[in-house]
Formats: C-alpha cells, structure tokens, sequence
C-alpha cells in the first residue's frame, strides 16, 4: 500500500474579486499548509473497499465522496480499475475552510497516478483537479501559495515565516457552495468593482512579490461576515483570541475554523490553553505552518 499525510491549510486572507461565468469566483489568497493532517493509504486489492476512521468519520458519505467520484473519473478516463483497499483516517474537521478534502483529493490522485503508472505530471493533474474543487490544486505544491483566479493560479510565496497558530473548529460545519452564494447575495454592487478589481488582479503576479508578511496579515478575508451570520460564535471566537494577545486572527477559507497567530511559543501555548478552558467541547489545536 502506498500511504501519504494529507496535510490541512489556512488562508491567511482572502479577496473575492468577482464572479466568473462559470459561476465560480476569481479569488486572491496566500494559503500556507499547516501540521493538521488526514492520512490516506491505497493499495491494489481483489475488490473495491473504503474504510473512513478517525475524529472526523461520521461527516464524511462512504459512497459519495471526493475520492469515488476521483476514481470514477479516472476509470472512464485512464481505464483504471477500481479494486482498490482505501483507508483514510480523518483527523481534519469537515466544513471548516481547512481543505481536508482537497488535500485528500490531492494525495488520491498522485497515488493512482503512481499505482497505475500513468505518468500525469504535476501541471496536468492540477488541471484535472479543477474538475473537483477549486483548492486542490494548492495542495500539489511544497510551499506557501500566493492563489489567484479561481484558484489555478498559483505563484510561490517564499517571505512567511514560521508560526505559531492556535485554531478553533466551533463544531459548525458550513456549506462553501452556500457561503459563496451569501456572499454574492449580500453584495448585489460587487459587479460594478470588477475593473478596479482586476487592475488588482492582473498586477498580483508583481503583488505576491512585493507582499509583507505584515501586510497579508492586515489583509481580512472576505467571507468571514457572512459567515458570522452563520455562525455568530465565530466572532466570539476572533474576540477571545485577539484578547488573549494574537498578533492576528482570522476564519480560514469558508469557515467555520478560525485561527490566531502569536508571537511566540510561550504565548501560543498560553492561549492554547485558555482557549481549550473557555471552549471545553470545541477542536482546538496548537500548530505550525510548513
């Protein structure tokens, strides 16, 4: 069997530039892994089998997920077959704007490029990706991202340094498609930024160059007040951190996950621990980017 870490992320902002055709966003973000991983395992066998364990298996459909529907593409597209023994332990929170399910799809699909001999490189797996999620692209590459367009985009971005995060999952698991839908929703004169917006947009490629770590942590990400709406215990959240002295704090991606950066250890772990005091029945973790 082959095994792999599906490592977790966090936006450390996130700028909705507008709406696409095809009904998706071009977006703006630095995304950067974090040591928050499911694992995945995958090895030929004489019939089909998905085991899903861990903290977070019940939120996941064993018959209609990211991975099944992966295999089938690449069945109909590669001639694959499907007996395969998969086992994925779930340790990352599922609606939480952490990617755990792209950073699974990624690690699915390099496996079965790797099993199958099929010699997809890493471009054209991206690619493939796009036809699953919009993040899972980030996930095939080593280092922290600057990500435009709708999330094809990427341009490394080499000046973070390495952090001290504390993140809280509230146990609210939110809908990306319905927090994206809230948000045009709610913003009905998005459209009419679209040119000062794509000014922004097509000078990133020099913009992720130029971007402090200072200045993306200034950065806010864009989905959070709707999804306060959702989940008002995220503002709350965002209030213990910040009074607990982080240096910045934000919900990742869709929500419902927030994360708060410190200065050093010591204060992370001091506010780790006074989270876990004040949110005894939440997941709260101490980690680092990498």
């Amino acid at each position: 069997m082959i095994t792999k870490s599906c490592p977790a992320k966090i936006n450390l902002f996130l700028k909705v530039i507008n709406k696409r055709c095809d009904g998706y966003h071009n977006l703006l973000s630095v995304i950067t892994k974090i040591n928050l991983c499911d694992q995945l395992s995958v090895g030929i066998s004489d019939h089909f089998s998905l085991k899903i364990f861990g903290q977070f298996e019940n939120l996941i459909n064993p018959k209609n997920n990211l991975l099944t529907s992966i295999l089938n593409y690449f069945q109909e597209k590669y001639s694959i077959t499907n007996n395969l023994k998969i086992i994925l332990e779930k340790n990352i929170p599922v609606g939480a704007g952490l990617g755990g399910g792209s950073s699974d799809a990624c690690s699915f699909m390099k496996i079965l490029n790797e099993i199958f001999n099929l010699n997809l490189t890493k471009s054209e797996l991206q690619k493939i990706s796009l036809n699953f999620g919009s993040d899972i692209a980030f996930f095939f590459e080593e280092t922290t991202q600057m990500v435009m367009n709708r999330g094809e985009t990427l341009h490394d971005y080499n000046d973070l340094e390495k952090l001290e995060i504390v993140l809280i999952y509230p146990q609210i698991n939110l809908s990306t498609k319905k927090i994206f839908q809230d948000y045009a929703k709610h913003n009905l004169n998005h459209l009419q930024l679209i040119n000062a917006k794509n000014n922004f947009l097509e000078s990133a490629n020099n913009f992720s160059n130029t971007l402090t770590q200072q200045q993306i942590f200034d950065l806010e990400n864009d989905l959070e007040k709707i999804a306060v709406i959702h989940a008002p215990i995220i503002q709350e959240i965002k209030d213990n951190m910040q009074n607990l002295g982080s240096i910045n704090c934000k919900m990742s991606g869709s929500g419902s996950a927030v994360f708060a950066i410190y200065a050093n250890f010591n204060e992370a772990q001091m506010a780790f621990k006074k989270l876990q005091e004040i949110y005894p029945n939440f997941f709260i973790k101490y980690l680092q980017n990498f």
